[in-house]
């Protein structure tokens, strides 16, 4: 718990420096809202990681952005649903995160990790065919991901190998 108050009070920090020296609504406090978010989704906090998230949409519309700070939320929401078991808004969340990363990053590892979590709504949304597409698309991104990813294809391996059985939790990347 320690750590967690620890994390919180260095976000707060730097969300007061950057509001101090940017405007409210200034694109770069995205990162800041998306970090909140997902330190509110590791604690399960679903209230407060909806908010920060709300702050983080709010800024991409009003700017218009479509960069990986927007498909790194759409992915924190996709997390925050599927934790849920919100599956349907969760593949949703999936999908528009994925669309903005296949047009803003060149990372085969970070596409792979959002499709992992993509392969794995699905599957818990019962569509089991669409699930296996998406695994063998997000083994082949990681693969090519390099050293970063290992984590990922070692989830992504007993993923494939669980799926006669009931579903893994939702993983904390991306």
């Amino acid at each position: 718990m320690e750590r967690f108050d620890e994390a919180w009070e260095q976000l707060d920090r730097e969300l007061e420096i950057k509001r101090k020296a940017l405007k409210d609504d200034h694109p770069k406090l995205v990162s800041t809202y998306q970090r909140r978010a997902n330190l509110a989704l590791d604690q399960q906090d679903y209230a407060r990681a909806r908010a920060e998230l709300d702050d983080a949409f709010h800024i991409l519309e009003l700017h218009g952005l479509e960069d990986t700070a927007a498909a790194s939320s759409f992915l924190s929401l996709a997390r925050m649903e599927f934790e849920q078991e919100a599956y349907g808004p969760a593949i949703r969340a999936y999908r528009e995160g994925l669309r903005r990363y296949e047009a803003g990053t060149r990372s085969p590892g970070m596409l792979g990790g959002a499709r992992l979590g993509l392969a794995k709504a699905l599957w818990a949304s019962g569509d089991h065919a669409a699930a296996r597409d998406a695994l063998s698309m997000a083994r082949v991104e990681l693969r090519k991901g390099g050293l970063g990813v290992a984590e990922d294809l070692d989830e992504l391996e007993a993923v494939a190998t669980s799926w006669s059985g009931p579903m893994p939790k939702a993983s904390r990347a991306p």
